[in-house]
């Protein structure tokens, strides 16, 4: 007998295990509190990917329309005597695809809408205390369908599409039809009289839509999730821990970088054995125009420098000096963001989603794409006329300082390659890359040096002899500037106490000092799963360049996304139009064909057989000095990751059997804070009737 459960749970759209796994990581009171005795799918790969790491679930490869709820009774009731205090919950996350706005203008299946009165017969036989219900927010809208009709301008009816359903191993025609899509007047119609008909059977209901990002997931996954209980104090829903601003108390949403893996950028988008559809392009081009024309970073941006000649804007390097500033503000930087894109219909400008915003629905199908760039080095603005030292050098994330009649300004950059072999030498990070050995040799150097500003005067070492200093302030010493991570805690010196943060209060102080605060500074290496090292060991290499991802969704109607939010919603079709990573790059190696190096000059060859999205997206990256865009896949590992599961999460079956699986999964996190709030209510429920 166990008194700690307090739910049992029937998972009748099991799948791979997305709701089973967060159940079972649930805990009240540092125990855990949910089993979940029965899975039930009609996919049998599914049903092994849960089975490996579910093994105590009994398991039923069956459809959830065909499966008599009596072969369920005996396991029921053999959990109600293991668990005498438990509450038996039947839980129901129907097929959504017929329900989703991803589905387009595609034709719906009313059969796979109708899939929630098919719980009519499980309720009458198990008779649960909770049933729990999750799907796309537009279930909400669930009523009856029509054919669908294209008309023109006028409103006049032209013709109705023709859906063709072919067998996926033969590719035989099985039927032929009109395509079937929601009529908008009667949408909710279906979804009153089926809440009504469950309500009939005893039970109160209500509903809520859960973001995921609001509970700490890497996913902004919104979805419906209702729930029809006898007892209607275990109707609840949990309380956010997050919030998108991180205000009120709460902590930021998450970010999908977190779990992202950046040592993989793919392959070029250019010069690939089978070149992207021309709506691929078009989502990365709509995600580099919102992406990385509407940030700053490292080029220089002028509002009033168009060619006349082309009629197109020349933003001057930043290997450049600062061009004459005009009496109006006229001068920006350019920053090249990451952000997400995604593989299917609706406006291109919708596909992308900048990576400081949560990840949308991750689909069973390929559906979205991690974008970056590479930029090169530090910059900085000196100003080479008088004045206090330290108002000499401004970032370029700044405004610049006034502007003579006379040029004062220049971009500064310090980086240089030292090599450590032989009498050693130094190299520009411009130049090819001197020969590298077996052993690492080589590291790109940002010195620090005195910079004068006496006319005509040079850097100075700093290991040399200061120059003259004047009545007026000449020299200012300039050095690069590292990452260093700096961590604060306070020590409890009393018991079996542990170290408490410094961001919550204090305990009681007591009259024997029992309290210390500790701090330690370490470099903060920003490489992919680094945790850093200490101030006493040598410092990393610190590259020439830097790069940047975003995410592209191939979703309907939902756009890329930055990878410093959660990623957007993962959907099931996700096997077929996935989510991929792309990576912007700045530097010089490994060109595209079509970029070639004239002397000096960079040349950005545009075909007579180029797509056209192919030319937009040149012409851009010759505008902002880009010399390439690589993009992959997201891979099963970030996957799972975004959605919840562990690393150590077993998936069955081929990549796209996988990808399926999770696009279909409910997000792990979400599962698990919904099934302790249930937990403790009921928890409190049987503490009550105690007293």
């Amino acid at each position: 007998m166990n008194k700690k459960i307090k739910l049992i749970v029937i998972d009748s759209f099991c799948g791979a295990g997305g709701v089973t796994e967060g159940f079972h990581r649930a805990k009240i009171n540092g125990d855990y509190c949910v089993e979940v005795i029965i899975g039930i799918n009609h996919d049998a790969k599914a049903i092994l990917s849960h089975k490996a790491n579910h093994p105590n679930t009994h398991h039923f490869v069956e459809d959830f329309r065909t499966i008599d709820p009596h072969d369920l009774l005996s396991i029921l009731n053999e959990a109600k005597k293991k668990y005498p205090e438990a509450k038996v919950m039947f839980w129901m996350s129907a097929e959504c695809t017929h329900h989703s706005k991803a589905k387009g203008g595609e034709s719906r299946d009313a059969d796979s809408r109708s899939l929630p009165e098919y719980a009519y017969k499980y309720i009458e036989i198990l008779q649960p205390d909770i049933i729990g219900v999750e799907n796309v927010v537009e279930f909400l809208d669930w009523g009856p369908l029509q054919p669908k009709v294209v008309k023109d301008k006028k409103g006049n009816e032209l013709y109705c599409p023709i859906d063709i359903k072919k067998d996926k191993k033969t590719k035989k025609v099985i039927s032929i039809g009109p395509k079937w899509v929601p009529i908008p007047e009667r949408k909710k119609e279906y979804y009153n009289a089926w809440v009504e008909q469950i309500k009939s059977y005893g039970y109160h209901y209500d509903y809520d839509k859960l973001n995921a990002a609001d509970y700490g997931a890497y996913t902004s996954r919104t979805r419906y999730f209702g729930f029809f209980s006898k007892e209607k104090d275990f109707i609840v829903f949990p309380e956010k821990t997050h919030s998108k601003d991180g205000k009120d108390g709460k902590e930021k949403w998450k970010a999908v970088k977190d779990v992202l893996d950046f040592s993989d950028e793919g392959i070029s988008i250019f010069d690939r054995d089978v070149e992207l559809v021309e709506n691929t392009k078009d989502r990365i081009m709509s995600g580099l125009i919102k992406h990385v024309a509407g940030g700053k970073d490292e080029w220089l941006l002028k509002y009033n420098s168009v060619n006349g000649d082309t009629g197109r804007h020349n933003p001057p390097g930043v290997d450049e000096p600062c061009p004459v500033v005009s009496c109006q503000n006229r001068l920006g930087v350019i920053k090249a963001q990451r952000f997400i894109s995604k593989y299917y219909g609706g406006e291109p400008a919708h596909k992308n989603i900048s990576v400081d915003e949560p990840a949308h629905t991750i689909r069973t199908k390929d559906c979205q794409a991690i974008i970056s760039y590479k930029t090169g080095r530090k910059h900085f603005i000196s100003k080479q006329f008088s004045g206090h030292p330290e108002s000499k050098n401004i970032s370029t994330d700044g405004p610049v300082g006034a502007v003579t009649t006379i040029d004062h300004h220049a971009l500064v950059g310090c980086d240089f390659i030292q090599t450590y072999y032989g009498n050693g030498g130094t190299s520009s990070v411009e130049s090819p890359s001197p020969v590298i050995p077996t052993k690492d040799r080589c590291a790109v150097v940002m010195p620090r040096f005195l910079c004068s500003y006496n006319f005509k005067d040079g850097p100075k070492d700093i290991n040399a002899p200061c120059p003259t200093l004047l009545t007026k302030d000449r020299v200012a010493i300039v050095l690069p500037k590292q990452i260093v991570g700096k961590c604060h805690f306070i020590d409890q010196q009393f018991g079996q106490s542990k170290p408490a943060s410094i961001l919550r209060p204090v305990g009681t102080i007591t009259a024997n000092p029992k309290y210390a605060i500790c701090s330690c500074d370490w470099l903060l290496d920003t490489n992919y799963k680094n945790v850093g090292r200490g101030l006493d060991q040598p410092s990393p290499v610190i590259t020439a360049n830097r790069k940047h991802h975003y995410l592209v969704n191939p979703q309907f109607s939902s756009a890329g996304n930055n990878i410093e939010v959660p990623c957007f919603t993962l959907i099931a079709r996700m096997d077929k139009r996935p989510p991929s990573m792309v990576t912007i790059r700045t530097d010089q190696d490994e060109l595209p064909s079509f970029i070639k190096i004239i002397g000096n000059t960079i040349v950005y060859e545009i075909y007579e057989n180029d797509s056209p999205k192919t030319k937009e997206i040149k012409e851009f990256m010759a505008l902002y000095g880009l010399t390439d865009i690589k993009m992959r896949m997201l891979m099963v590992d970030e996957l799972l990751r975004i959605m919840g599961f562990g690393d150590d999460y077993i998936l069955l079956g081929s990549q796209t059997d996988k990808k399926k699986f999770i696009g279909n999964a409910v997000e792990c996190t979400q599962s698990q804070v919904i099934a302790e709030a249930i937990s403790m209510a009921i928890f409190k429920h049987l503490l009550s009737i105690a007293a």
